[in-house]
């Protein structure tokens, strides 16, 4: 199937050298997501006129050679829409307990990275697969509910 030349060119990708660093930077990404379209945090690429004076003139300046390209980034225009941007109040809400879920066959990576990220490898919660190697849907499904009924909050 043909891929829209224009589409792809208001899209942004990365690439990361190996799986450890994938691993870790999915996490970040998903941590983050979580945090804001539930409210924690402001989105990363919040508009000045809904951020105000908030927004430091350095960050809204593009790099001559860079192209903003704000319609794919994870946290779009779209999701600034959806939910305004927190004004910092100096209070902040505090989000419950993050857990992750893989499979029970996951590389040892996703240990590391919770516990680089500060979310806490012991935060990491195994799901049984099954012989075809899928992650058990039953299994992840009875994991997701039995965290949430703890106050967990599964994010990934």
């Amino acid at each position: 199937e043909d891929v829209d030349s224009e589409a792809l060119q208001k899209c942004d990708g990365l690439m990361v050298p190996g799986g450890s660093l994938s691993n870790l930077t999915a996490l970040h990404i998903a941590r983050h997501h979580w945090l804001v379209t539930n409210g924690y945090d402001p989105p990363i690429r919040a508009r000045q006129d809904d951020a105000g004076d908030n927004v430091d003139q350095a960050e809204s300046e593009t790099d001559d050679n860079e192209e903003k390209k704000d319609d794919c980034a994870i946290l779009s225009r779209n999701l600034n829409e959806a939910m305004p941007v927190q004004v910092d109040t100096g209070e902040r809400r505090i989000p419950p307990r993050m857990v992750a879920l893989v499979s029970d066959e996951a590389h040892y990576s996703f240990r590391k990275a919770m516990a680089v990220t500060g979310i806490g490898a012991s935060n990491l919660i195994a799901v049984r697969t099954l012989r075809n190697g899928q992650m058990d849907p039953d299994a992840l499904h009875e994991a997701i509910r039995q965290a949430k009924e703890k106050g967990l909050a599964p994010f990934f």
